[in-house]
Formats: structure tokens, C-alpha cells, sequence
């Protein structure tokens, strides 16, 4: 789940970049390697707590409910 937000964090960081007309491969503190975006990179990683803090309240709340897990009187998951 983490892979996802972040794949899309990335995402949006790189189409912001080259809607400011910014080169997304040139990164300033991620070194630039083939097929990576290092600035997209970069610009991500002010989020990244937020995003961490996100899905781990998204765990906490919504998956330790139970609610959605469903299993039949005699036991076996449906």
C-alpha cells in the first residue's frame, strides 16, 4: 500500500514539475539515474511523513475493525 501512495505522490510531483516547465530527471539531492525522476523524487519527500502518517491511520481505523473481513457462521471465509 505504501509502494501505491507513493508510486502516486511521485506521480503528481512529476507532472507538477513539467507543468512549471522543470526537467523531472535533473534532481538536486537524488542522484540521477536512468528511467527515475531524481526531482520528482526530490519534491516528494516533504510528503512523505504525511503519507506515512495517512495510511498508518488508515490501518489503525479502518482494518483493526474487523468490518472488513466477512466469514460465514461455520467459519470459513466467504
Amino acid at each position: 500500500m505504501m509502494n501505491y501512495l507513493l508510486a502516486l505522490v511521485e506521480a503528481e510531483a512529476s507532472l507538477a514539475a513539467c507543468a512549471l516547465g522543470l526537467d523531472a530527471a535533473m534532481g538536486v539531492f537524488h542522484a540521477d539515474q536512468p528511467n527515475r525522476e531524481s526531482l520528482s523524487c526530490d519534491l516528494m519527500e516533504p510528503v512523505r511523513p504525511q503519507v506515512d502518517a495517512y495510511l498508518l491511520d488508515w490501518i489503525t481505523t479502518s482494518l483493526s475493525s474487523g468490518s472488513g473481513f466477512l466469514s460465514s457462521p461455520t467459519g470459513i471465509q466467504d
